[in-house]
């Protein structure tokens, strides 16, 4: 009884995949592929282009990592949490001057890292990352210049 009530599971298993199959054998749309990606093109995006991933992707999911990483002091995360306060009638600055300003030196770099250490880590590991992803660009790097990195959002501080 135990093998024939196997047998008959995966043969309704079998017919379940073959009909799946002449389906979309049938349908001339390829499925989606949710584990791939559209590729974003950032530099040749229009401003409301940029503005609809941003509000749709970039902003969601950093309101996300600011919030798990300091739920006290991002309780409030907007736009303007990065932007300033330009971000609500689109007329903002990046790199945004009303950020903290960061060094324009390895040593400088450095010595952020260890006054400020989980701070640091977060944008190195959580946030550079991420939105160098959603809005397409490679990561800074020093091999890299033309990345994404610090400097996307932040001003140099030119006086250290």
């Amino acid at each position: 009884m135990r093998r024939s009530f196997a047998l008959f599971s995966l043969t309704l298993l079998s017919l379940a995949f073959v009909c799946v199959g002449v389906v979309r054998a049938a349908d001339p749309t390829p499925a989606p592929n949710p584990g791939v990606a559209k590729k974003v093109d950032w530099e040749h995006m229009s401003f409301d282009e940029r503005k609809k991933l941003m509000k749709t992707s970039v902003y969601p999911q950093l309101k996300k990592a600011f919030q798990a990483a300091d739920p006290k002091r991002f309780q409030t995360f907007t736009c303007a949490t990065c932007h300033g306060e330009g971000a609500k009638d689109g007329k903002f600055k990046m790199p945004n001057p009303a950020l903290p300003k960061l060094p324009v030196d390895h040593a400088g770099m450095t010595a952020l890292e260890q006054k400020k250490p989980e701070i640091f880590k977060f944008m190195e590991t959580v946030v550079k990352p991420k939105v160098a992803e959603l809005v397409g660009l490679p990561e800074w790097s020093p091999q890299n210049p033309k990345g994404f990195g610090c400097y996307g959002c932040h001003t140099m501080d030119k006086g250290k």
